[in-house]
C-alpha cells in the first residue's frame, strides 16, 4: 500500500515533523490490502498514520488532521 498514494501521504508526513524517534506499533489488515495503521513516537508526542485503500469506493479523498 505504501508503494501507491501512500507514499505520497507518509512523505508528508515526515516533511512536516521529521523523521520519528521510532515505530510503536503496526498493523495492517489480511495483506495490508484494505486498512494499515502506524503509531510513531516523536519527541514529546505520538502520532498516527492511518491508509485505507477500498477500491470498491469510487471516490479519493486525503485528509491531514492535527488535534
Amino acid at each position: 500500500m505504501l508503494t501507491g498514494l501512500g507514499c505520497d501521504s507518509f512523505s508528508a508526513v515526515r516533511e512536516l515533523f521529521g523523521s520519528p524517534i521510532s515505530v510503536k506499533a503496526a498493523t495492517a489488515s489480511h495483506l495490508g490490502e484494505l486498512l494499515m495503521m502506524i503509531v510513531l513516537e516523536y519527541d514529546g508526542f505520538l502520532a498516527t498514520y492511518e491508509l485505507v485503500n477500498n477500491q470498491e469506493i469510487v471516490q479519493f479523498e486525503a485528509a491531514g488532521e492535527i488535534y
